[in-house]
């Protein structure tokens, strides 16, 4: 029995729409985790998981609220990396680990004064730069 064009292509649709996709494999286990950012020793992880949240609200009175609130426990994170010897992700380069972590330290002080700042009008700008800091 032949079918028509209009036979033919309502019996593909409907087998098409009958079919179960397949399932792709699962991704193979990778070293970055969200945001792209690689596993991290433990106080940098610290510390990006207390700025993370801050950094990826919607920006606006919240934010900076958010951010200030959170000064006092960045500090202690940043004083800390910047105490703490080099980790081993970073052999080698112990001199740009010293130094990029001073330079974190340095814009969690600049977001701490900027927080007690009437009206805060700078703590977005200062956030981006702290955020800028622990990326690198």
């Amino acid at each position: 029995m032949l079918l028509d064009h209009r036979s033919l292509l309502a019996t593909l649709v409907i087998a098409c729409a009958c079919t179960k996709p397949v399932a792709k494999p699962p991704a193979a286990p990778s070293p970055e985790r969200e945001h792209g950012h690689p596993t991290l020793p433990p106080t940098l992880e610290a510390f990006h998981n207390v700025l993370s949240p801050v950094w990826h609200a919607t920006p606006g009175p919240d934010r900076v609220s958010a951010a200030c609130v959170q000064t006092a426990t960045l500090t202690t994170y940043a004083t800390a990396l910047v105490a703490e010897p080099a980790p081993a992700e970073a052999a080698g380069k112990s001199d740009v680990w010293k130094v990029r972590t001073t330079a974190l330290a340095s814009q969690v002080g600049s977001l701490t004064s900027a927080c007690n700042v009437d009206g805060q009008p700078d703590v977005e700008t200062r956030l981006g730069a702290l955020h800028e800091a622990f990326h690198s």
